[in-house]
């Protein structure tokens, strides 16, 4: 039976290039056998929708906007993010944007890894970012678990130069660079990177991330646990930067966690609680730089400004800096979101203006409380950095799958939640409300006959039950068969 079902999914997918107005959509392996093919078979606005499995390739999007993902783009079901794999095997990056790509090209839903970029004596090839390279491109980078990928160079994880990328809860993890920048290197660029989670990669310098010339904003990030033997977790080298509501923490190794030679460092919502001799080492090395302007505010720093090195040429700004533990959930295991007690728990600001700039501005929906709490983790509420590895407490099957008169969708609920039932076509068109109220805790099962919600009949194929509690979603994929 399992055979069967398999075998009519694959038909399923084979017979599906679907077409809308403007688009196509090209299933891998079902029209294209590997992704590569996929995007050479595709036109700007396409979307590349690859199947759940390991794909030992290197991929180069050649120019073209358009959208590569895995079914999470379908479903959102994050469960799809770690079991679609685009494995290099040592062969380069593992993704390539170098053609004029824009933020039209868009890279989600999948784990990047085992990409290694090599220098070769008396050769120039392209030696830095082991597992996404872009160059002169600017996509949209989201819902990735990059990990495990080296460069001989800059940037194991990521390399972006001359980009103005968005990076969107995405995990960047255990990569390593034999220079600068082991999970990031970013240089002549305007980038933000939110939601995310920095661990445990390794560099010369900037273990977590290097930044070069650019202008960089990082938010709702837990940044923990990089490595770099003789410099820091990230530096900031001539470059903007802006920290918002992150965390970042555990970082033994090196001399300090951030080093800025770079006109402006701000730190605002944000914990800083690491065991180097220096949580920030703001100097200017050359006379012909300007002097470095460092302001941290309403953010919790380890011994505060006895761990903050500011060269007397530069400047330094402190509002409502403290210097308590932050009382994370269980460092031991990774769990950074704030106990009940921590003193950091509405200790945040939601609107901070300095020198005339506004600095953050943050909607009353986006904390709860009496403010924002400091760190990337609000109190109370399950995080969107830890989204991607958030064990389930729904669960949901079907029977009979596949169908041709109706099935019975099964799920239960671990807690009362407000609980939305729908069927999505393979392109994320939604069919059909199936429910949509609040459920208390317990088993249910709800009917869906195949049609719309006109009533029609929908045609054969593969079709997408999702329950979305609010906090959780999981999807099921059916087969309806007339």
């Amino acid at each position: 039976m399992n055979k069967f079902i398999s075998f009519l999914l694959g038909l399923a997918f084979l017979a599906t290039t679907i077409n809308s107005a403007s688009a196509t959509t090209i299933n891998v392996p079902g029209n294209q056998s590997t992704i590569q093919a996929g995007i050479d078979a595709s036109s700007p606005g396409d979307t590349v929708l690859v199947q759940p499995g390991r794909y030992v390739e290197t991929i180069d999007f050649k120019g073209k906007d358009i959208i590569v993902g895995s079914l999470f783009l379908a479903t959102r079901d994050s469960s799809y993010i770690s079991n679609t794999v685009i494995s290099g095997g040592g062969n380069g990056s593992v993704v390539t944007f170098k053609n004029g790509e824009t933020e039209n090209a868009e890279l989600c839903g999948f784990t990047v890894a085992f990409g290694e970029t090599k220098y070769i004596q008396g050769h120039q090839p392209l030696s830095w970012g082991g597992g996404i390279y872009c160059i002169n491109a600017s996509p949209y980078l989201h819902h990735l678990i990059v990990e495990n990928n080296e460069s001989d160079y800059d940037g194991g994880g990521i390399h972006l130069e001359k980009s103005n990328s968005t990076i969107e809860y995405c995990v960047i993890r255990n990569n390593r660079a034999k220079m600068l920048g082991g999970g990031f290197y970013i240089s002549q660029g305007n980038n933000h990177i939110t939601n995310c989670i920095i661990n445990s990669n390794e560099g010369i310098d900037g273990g977590g991330g290097e930044f070069l010339y650019s202008n960089i904003k990082i938010e709702r990030c837990v940044i923990f646990k990089n490595r770099s033997d003789l410099g820091s977790a990230l530096y900031v080298h001539q470059s903007e930067t802006t920290i918002i509501n992150s965390t970042i923490t555990d970082h033994s190794y090196g001399y300090d966690v951030i080093y800025s030679d770079g006109i402006i460092l701000t730190i605002v919502n944000s914990i800083l609680w690491n065991d180097c001799d220096y949580e920030i080492d703001s100097r200017t090395i050359q006379a012909k730089y300007p002097p470095n302007n460092v302001i941290i505010a309403y953010s919790d720093v380890r011994n505060n400004n006895i761990t903050i090195h500011v060269d007397a040429q530069d400047s330094l700004f402190l509002d409502n800096v403290i210097n308590q533990n932050p009382l994370f959930v269980n460092p031991d295991i990774d769990d950074y979101r704030l106990n009940s007690n921590s003193p950091c728990i509405d200790a945040g600001v939601s609107r901070y203006i300095f020198n005339n700039a506004s600095i953050l501005n943050l909607p009353k929906n986006s904390y709860k409380g009496n403010g924002p709490d400091m760190g990337a983790n609000e109190f109370d509420i399950i995080s969107s950095v830890k989204s991607i590895n958030t064990d389930s407490t729904i669960k949901i099957s079907s029977f009979p799958n596949p169908f041709n008169s109706s099935t019975i969708i099964r799920y239960s609920l671990s807690k009362q939640s407000h609980v939305n039932l729908a069927v999505y076509s393979i392109t994320g068109q939604k069919v059909k409300d199936l429910l949509n109220k609040s459920l208390p805790v317990g088993n249910y099962q709800t009917q869906w006959n195949g049609t719309d919600k006109s009533g029609n009949n929908v045609s054969s194929g593969v079709y997408i039950v999702r329950l979305n509690t609010g906090i959780q979603t999981l999807s099921k994929c059916v087969v309806y068969m007339k």
